[in-house]
């Protein structure tokens, strides 16, 4: 692979990639920090027509509203995504810079091969905090076994 191809099929796809992620994730966690922040601050007010069968069923609604806009967030880990992917994507873009500006370390004739050693040694490191936090929320999510 040519270092032209390398950088448009790998390196430019992954900014892209991680780029992309990052903002679906970031529209994620605000959007549901949104609705969850509207739906608790509405409780309040509702709640003052308490007499009212119809404030009731609402603040029942929102409550609950609240609970599963909560929880996916906590689920889907929204905000440590964003967080990561835009990290990763902008270190690639730093390695990228660096590498057409022959910035240290890029100054010499290996220039390449230490551009492709960083690329990929920040996509396997991604790869692997994801794989964790993967893991992770799954030992979370699994009942504990009874050891009796």
């Amino acid at each position: 692979m040519t270092p032209e191809e390398y950088l448009e099929n790998r390196l430019e796809d992954q900014i892209t990639w991680y780029d992309k992620k990052s903002g679906v994730n970031k529209l994620g966690f605000i959007g549901f920090q949104i609705a969850t922040l509207i739906a608790s601050a509405s409780i309040p007010v509702i709640s003052l027509f308490s007499g009212a069968i119809w404030a009731r069923l609402v603040v029942a609604i929102l409550g609950s509203t609240t609970t599963v806009t909560a929880g996916i967030v906590a689920l889907y880990q929204f905000r440590e995504h964003w967080i990561q992917y835009r990290t990763t994507a902008e270190s690639l873009k730093q390695e990228k810079y660096r590498f057409h500006t022959k910035t240290e370390p890029y100054s010499g004739e290996n220039a390449f091969s230490i551009l492709v050693d960083r690329v990929e040694s920040l996509v396997f490191e991604e790869n692997t905090t994801w794989h964790q936090r993967l893991l992770t929320k799954k030992e979370d999510t699994e009942e504990p076994e009874n050891n009796q």
